[in-house]
């Protein structure tokens, strides 16, 4: 759990404390994108304590080596079971892939508490899978409910690490220059 401020009543967020602001692998904060050195925008969700999907979805980074598959022959089991025979592994990746809905679990629930995080990840999670079928391809219908989880287990932590940035600058309303992100470590 990340460390916290404590604050008076208990704020839209479902929790009593604000937690500290997080810092992607750019030092840039994952909610307002000042950088550590700089003090946070007074609107900056860990200011106000008002987190967002598209916060979640930057928190979300920093989880996925937690929540990284690591059994290869599960993966194919699992890909196979549904129709996705030929599926093809990206730049070598070697192991089985990232449970994203969990990581962004985890990122919900040290951010806004159990009580609020299962909305927030669903509206999340809706947000990036419309993202991904609009960036890499429509998806059959029945195929829509798997796009982010075949999207973790199929993708390099970098391209997952992007798409994620990518969908948060979207929803935010701004543009995400690929250049400027730089390499997540794994």
């Amino acid at each position: 759990m990340p460390e916290t401020r404590t604050h008076g009543p208990e704020r839209s967020n479902g929790r009593a404390t604000t937690p500290l602001a997080e810092y992607d692998h750019n030092g840039n904060c994952v909610g307002c994108g000042t950088h550590r050195n700089a003090p946070c925008r007074p609107a900056c969700p860990f200011q106000t304590g008002v987190f967002d999907e598209s916060t979640i979805l930057r928190a979300t980074v920093r989880r996925l080596a937690e929540h990284r598959v690591t059994d290869g022959q599960a993966r194919r089991r699992v890909l196979r079971e549904l129709g996705c025979v030929e599926w093809t592994v990206r730049r070598g990746q070697r192991h089985g892939g990232y449970h994203l809905r969990s990581a962004m679990v985890a990122a919900a629930v040290e951010l806004v508490g159990e009580t609020h995080a299962t909305s927030l990840v669903e509206r999340a999670r809706e947000f990036l899978t419309d993202f991904l079928v609009v960036e890499r391809g429509a998806a059959p219908q029945p195929m829509r409910a798997l796009v982010v989880y075949l999207h973790g287990m199929t993708t390099d932590l970098q391209d997952i690490s992007r798409s994620l940035y990518a969908a948060a600058a979207r929803l935010d309303g701004h543009d995400f220059n690929a250049e400027d992100f730089g390499e997540v470590d794994s």
